[in-house]
């Protein structure tokens, strides 16, 4: 069933409406996801949150909306991931952390968690896309004295 409307921006009448169809037609909206593709062509579904969201929590719980973007995925044929994000400032000084949410994220980054500073994602960006990272982005990247942890 479709759970109450938490927020209040989106249409609370659609949602108070489908949770009147019952049990046997879910319903989820997906908050924050974005494609990264290459040349027209999706090469990964991503759910951004900012780092104040407990993801590890929610994939404890079996988080539906998180499935479902695996779900997806699986059905794209590309890889799915919810990836936290701490904005430092300094895109330089950003850190995020990849959570896998199908098979074909775990082949990019193993099944655990990783964390990763802001040359590990534009890498990881990069290796999506079967591309070289290029050295301008590299050498931005490793300009920085402060590395995030």
């Amino acid at each position: 069933m479709t759970a109450t409307e938490r927020t209040g921006w989106r249409d609370q009448r659609f949602s108070a409406m489908h949770r009147e169809l019952g049990v046997n037609v879910p319903l989820t909206d997906i908050d924050t996801v974005w494609i990264e593709y290459d040349q027209a062509k999706p090469v990964a579904l991503v759910d951004y949150k900012l780092h104040t969201v407990d993801v590890d929590a929610l994939l404890a719980a079996g988080d539906v909306n998180l499935r479902v973007i695996g779900e997806l995925g699986d059905r794209a044929m590309v890889p799915a991931f919810c990836i936290r994000y701490w904005d430092a400032g300094d895109y330089r000084d950003w850190r995020f952390k990849a959570y896998p949410l199908n098979w074909l994220a775990e082949w990019f980054i193993g099944q655990a968690s990783q964390v990763l500073a802001f040359d590990g994602y534009a890498g990881l960006l990069y290796r999506l896309r079967n591309r070289p990272t290029p050295e301008a982005i590299q050498q931005r990247a490793a300009s920085r004295t402060r590395r995030p942890a």
